[in-house]
Parts: structure tokens; C-alpha cells; sequence
């Protein structure tokens, strides 16, 4: 499992205790860069005075509400990498659907899943792809 949700946890933990005494790291939370910064550098390292004129990366809300995401994948590295469509419902806000739309890497989301989103398309633009099979269903 990538993420696990824990009722009593904080929604905004702080930072990352790291390595000593203590509890230590805690797992469910991602190592720096995190997702956004590490979107920021692969937007940036597409940038080719052509690439960013055309769709690039677009994040829009939802009214349901939630997130949806598209970012285009043509010239990228990212462009012939084969995309497993992936859907998972933990409840009525914290759900995910991940889809290839032809040169479109496209994901819509619950309220609190735009950061797991984005990790997912790091790790899927990375050449992992692994996700836990009793929480993520194939579409």
C-alpha cells in the first residue's frame, strides 16, 4: 500500500522528524523532494521553449469537490511508457482514478489526494508502477 489513512492522524503533521530518538520517519509520508517540488523540476526539465506552449500541466478543482489533472506526456520521456488505468474508492472523499489518454497522463481525485496523485505520477514516470492490489483495482 502506498498511502494508509488513519483516522486520528494530524492533517498537517509538520515536518518529517527524520532518523533518532523517538518515533521516527513516519512511513505514509513521502521522502524530499516531495510530489509538487518534484513536478515543479520535471516541468522544468520538459521546458524546451516548445513543450510548455502546449497543453503542459493543467490542475483544476472539482465540484464534487476534488481535483482533476492533466499533463501532457508528447516529448517527454514519459511518452511511450505504457499507463495500467488505476481506480480506488476508500470513501466519499478520498477516492483516485488514473487513466492514459492517448499523449495525456489524466487523473481526477478526492479533496485530499492531489499530493497522492502526483506521487503516483512520479513514481509511474520513475518506471514504478507497483501499487497494492487489495486496494487498487485496475478500471
Amino acid at each position: 500500500m502506498i498511502f494508509s489513512r488513519r483516522k486520528d492522524a494530524d492533517p498537517d503533521p509538520g515536518p518529517d522528524p527524520g532518523p533518532g530518538p523517538g518515533p521516527g520517519p513516519d512511513p505514509d509520508r513521502e521522502s524530499p523532494p516531495g510530489a509538487l517540488e518534484w513536478l515543479q523540476a520535471w516541468f522544468t526539465s520538459n521546458c524546451d521553449d516548445e513543450w510548455e506552449h502546449g497543453e503542459g500541466i493543467r490542475i483544476e478543482t472539482l465540484d464534487n469537490p476534488g481535483w482533476h489533472i492533466k499533463i501532457d506526456l508528447a516529448d517527454t520521456a514519459a511518452a511511450g511508457q505504457k499507463l495500467h488505468p488505476l481506480k480506488l474508492e476508500r470513501s466519499e472523499h478520498d477516492w483516485y482514478v488514473i487513466r492514459r489518454e492517448e499523449d495525456t497522463f489524466v487523473a481526477a481525485c478526492g479533496p485530499l489526494n492531489l499530493g497522492e496523485v502526483l506521487y503516483l505520477f512520479r513514481r509511474w514516470v520513475q518506471g514504478d508502477q507497483d501499487h497494492d492490489a487489495t486496494e487498487t483495482a485496475s478500471l
